[in-house]
């Protein structure tokens, strides 16, 4: 299919990417439980009964430290996971297909984290190598900067990108940019923290490819 000249459409990485291994299908989320999981077992090993927390000589309140190699056991189990659980999102390839206008992606994220997200789920090569990452500018989202980025190194006007985002801290950025936005309001974020922000809200990726049209 051919491709639209000057028109570029940039999206973040975990508007295309997504874990199902936890109930909000966060990393995040996970990570955050598991190591609250550690504290609470530390809390109740280093607090004396009847105490909240476990007190210094100055009154303030410390956690035990977790044993040794207890970190790097996390990261091996989150690694593990991320790699037998992340995925495409569903329907996403189909809309990458109907697309007829370049796309990139530009994520918050280190370039060796959107890597091996990209080519875990099988769309990096949808994306051609065209991957920025907040390493690449002096501030990330939701300043401007990473999509002025990328437009500027694939030759796009602000004014001909389409940006697809997930987060209102994307939003914000895309609208800063002065780029138009379509905010993908059924995955992790709810579209009450979308809403009012400058975007045009959807709910599935098959909507993506007219979505676009309709914007240009």
């Amino acid at each position: 299919m051919g491709r639209d000249s000057g028109w570029l459409s940039i999206w973040s990485s975990s508007t295309a990417t997504e874990c199902s291994w936890t109930a909000s299908r966060s990393p995040c989320a996970w990570a955050r439980r598991r190591c609250g999981a550690w504290a609470g077992r530390s809390r109740r090993r280093s607090t004396p009964s009847g105490s909240s927390a476990a007190r210094t000589s100055t009154g303030s309140s410390r956690w035990a430290r977790p044993p040794p190699g207890w970190w790097e056991q996390v990261r091996t189990e989150y690694e593990a996971a991320v790699k037998a659980e992340l995925c495409a999102v569903e329907g996403i390839v189909e809309a990458l297909d109907r697309l007829t206008l370049p796309v990139c992606v530009a994520s918050n994220g280190r370039h060796t984290t959107i890597r091996r997200s990209l080519e875990l789920t099988g769309l990096a090569e949808r994306f051609g190598g065209r991957v920025f990452s907040a390493e690449d500018v002096a501030q990330g989202k939701p300043a401007p900067d990473l999509f002025l980025h990328a437009a500027a190194t694939l030759g796009a006007a602000p004014e001909r990108c389409v940006v697809v985002e997930d987060s209102p801290f994307g939003v914000t950025a895309a609208v800063s940019a002065g780029m138009r936005c379509l905010a993908f309001a059924g995955g992790l974020t709810p579209a009450s923290r979308l809403n009012g922000l400058g975007a045009t809200l959807f709910h599935h990726p098959a909507a993506l490819p007219d979505l676009i049209d309709a914007l240009r």
